[in-house]
């Protein structure tokens, strides 16, 4: 089997985890609401700062009392560090369970995983970029790609289930559009493909398999992920989106070896036909 092509260029497309971190937010525009919006979503912890809330969208958030802290007044320097107080070096070489709960309490609780600047400033912008930098923050400015560590593209979400659809930064617009095409040509929002259900349902078999089989050595790691992958591909879409938790506990009662094909065939397939991707 031939190695898979490298084509450079691209971005490394990760599932960025910031659920009860800190990130900061500078603007108090419609772009800053739209990645607040984002940041909620991943249940990050988001301190705003801007001199004043021009969108209703975010005020609301800051009414419904989404966000961790609000300051409506101009950005400040030490606002990169406002979380992180005196800072103490463990010894890295000998590390202990306090220095692991410390370093948790710091990446946690005092330190700001991301940084994001939405404002119409761009000589402040480049300046809180190259800030960020030096304290070794990843940061994001608004419509700067060359200020940019990482980029927003457009998201499909249906539940547990994220497709993000990414122009490198070329074309955001144009991303947008490709979500909407894929929506509708997969069929995301059919009541007869609960997408939402499929992932979950896996999620809980993956779940139940590493209950069962805890070992952390490779052989176990190994052995897990070749037998979700092989089951996971076993059994159709609406057949994964039916299955109930006795059917879970009936499929995982046979590792280490594969379920019957058939196992699933009293859940009948509707017609699939609509959810092929072609594009005239």
């Amino acid at each position: 089997m031939p190695h898979p092509k490298i084509e450079p260029n691209g971005s490394l497309m990760l599932a960025w985890q910031v659920k009860n971190r800190h990130v900061l937010v500078v603007g108090g525009g419609e772009v800053a609401a739209s990645r607040v919006y984002h940041l909620l979503n991943a249940n990050a912890k988001v301190t705003l700062i801007a001199p004043e809330i021009v969108s209703q969208e975010l005020q609301f958030r800051i009414d419904n009392g989404d966000l961790h802290k609000v300051c409506v007044r101009d950005y400040r320097t030490a606002d990169l560090t406002m979380y992180e107080g005196e800072a103490v070096i463990p010894d890295l070489d000998n590390l202990l369970d306090p220095d692991y709960a410390y370093i948790d309490d710091l990446v946690q609780s005092r330190r700001f995983a991301l940084v994001l600047v939405a404002i119409n400033d761009h000589v402040l912008s480049r300046q809180i970029y190259y800030q960020a930098k030096y304290l070794g923050l990843m940061a994001n400015i608004a419509d700067i790609p060359p200020l940019c560590d990482y980029y927003f593209g457009a998201i499909v979400r249906r539940g547990f289930l994220q497709v993000m659809i990414s122009t490198n930064g070329r074309s955001p617009r144009m991303a947008h559009l490709i979500r909407n095409l894929i929506i509708e040509k997969c069929g995301f929002d059919d009541p007869e493909f609960k997408i939402d259900e499929i992932v979950e349902n896996i999620g809980k078999l993956r779940a139940m398999l590493r209950k069962k089989v805890d070992g952390m050595d490779e052989t176990s790691i190994n052995s897990r992920m070749e037998w979700i992958k092989s089951v996971t591909d076993m059994y159709s879409l609406h057949q994964w989106s039916a299955v109930g938790e006795e059917h879970l506990k009936e499929i995982l009662d046979y590792y280490p070896e594969q379920p019957p094909v058939d196992l699933l065939s009293q859940v009948s397939p509707p017609d699939l036909s609509k959810l092929s991707f072609e594009v005239s």
